[in-house]
């Protein structure tokens, strides 16, 4: 018979319990993906494990997130525009955020 933890116990199995962690390798294959599925997105200009200073997001979802820069389309190499900021979490590789990154001017 199997001995079943006391939900004090679970809980603190849960919390001892190693979380899984993304390496910039893995977010760019899921930012491939991603863009893949989108149709659109160019050049990648930066990875960075915390928000860019230069960055200004309005309700970026607080999660533990990679942030990449990035061109908005294939084709924009020298243009006067902001750049696409695509957040995804760490613990799940989901992407949360995907949008301007404000960072013109």
């Amino acid at each position: 018979m199997a001995k079943q933890l006391d939900p004090i116990e679970d809980e603190e199995a849960a919390m001892n319990k190693p979380s899984a962690v993304l390496t910039e390798p893995d977010v760019r294959n899921i930012l491939k993906r991603y863009i893949e599925q989108d149709k659109s997105g160019g050049e990648i200009f930066s990875i960075a494990d915390s928000l860019p200073s230069n960055c200004h997001i309005y309700g970026l979802p607080k999660e533990d997130c990679w942030y990449v820069l990035c061109s908005d389309h294939p084709s924009q190499f020298h243009m006067i525009c902001s750049s696409r900021l695509v957040a995804i979490s760490k613990a799940t590789g989901e992407v949360v955020y995907d949008g301007a990154a404000n960072d013109e001017g």
